[in-house]
């Protein structure tokens, strides 16, 4: 299954990659990773493939650098998740 990017999408994620690239990496991970799992402090568990596709696509826009500074801090934590969007980036497709 492809994770579609829409033309109008791309901006809004583009100006949030940027500001996960400002961020350390310990940060940016956790963010990411609750973002996936659909986990918060205050107890929510209701993870959406939408949610997990969100984080796919704002670590498609990260810069390679920071992009594997948090792939890696995220595999100390959550080694599945990190292999998981891993295997999804390649599966990001620009729409038209």
């Amino acid at each position: 299954t492809r994770v579609e990017v829409a033309a109008a999408e791309r901006a809004n994620l583009v100006a949030i990659a940027a500001a996960y690239d400002k961020m350390d990496a310990a940060g940016a991970s956790q963010i990411l990773t609750n973002m996936a799992t659909g986990t918060s402090k205050t107890g929510g568990t209701a993870a959406s493939a939408a949610n997990l596709d969100d984080a796919v696509k704002i670590l498609f826009f990260m810069q390679d650098r920071t992009k594997a500074k948090v792939l890696a801090e995220m595999a100390n934590q959550e080694p599945a998740l990190a292999a998981l969007l891993s295997q999804k980036l390649k599966q990001v497709q620009e729409g038209k």
